[in-house]
C-alpha cells in the first residue's frame, strides 16, 4: 500500500513539474514572438530608410548598367 502511495506522490510531482515546464515554455515562446515582431518591424524600418537613402543612387547605377549593356550589344565601347 505504501508503494502505491509513493507512486501516486511521484506521479503527482511529475505532473506538477511538467505543468510548470509547460507554462515556462509558453512564456518563453510569447517573449520570443514579441522579440521577433520587434525585430521584424525594426528591419522593415531599416529597409525603408535604406531605400530612401540609396534608392536614387541605385537608380543611377541601374541606368548606367542598362546603358553599358545596350552599348555592348550595339558594339559601342564605353570608357569607365
Amino acid at each position: 500500500m505504501s508503494d502505491l502511495h509513493n507512486d501516486v506522490k511521484l506521479k503527482a510531482f511529475e505532473a506538477e513539474r511538467t505543468q510548470l515546464v509547460y507554462e515556462e515554455t509558453c512564456r518563453n515562446l510569447k517573449e520570443c514572438q514579441l522579440e521577433n515582431e520587434k525585430s521584424q518591424k525594426k528591419f522593415e524600418v531599416q529597409c525603408i530608410i535604406h531605400v530612401k537613402i540609396y534608392g536614387p543612387e541605385l537608380k543611377v547605377v541601374l541606368k548606367w548598367k542598362d546603358i553599358c549593356i545596350e552599348s555592348i550589344t550595339k558594339g559601342v565601347g564605353i570608357d569607365v
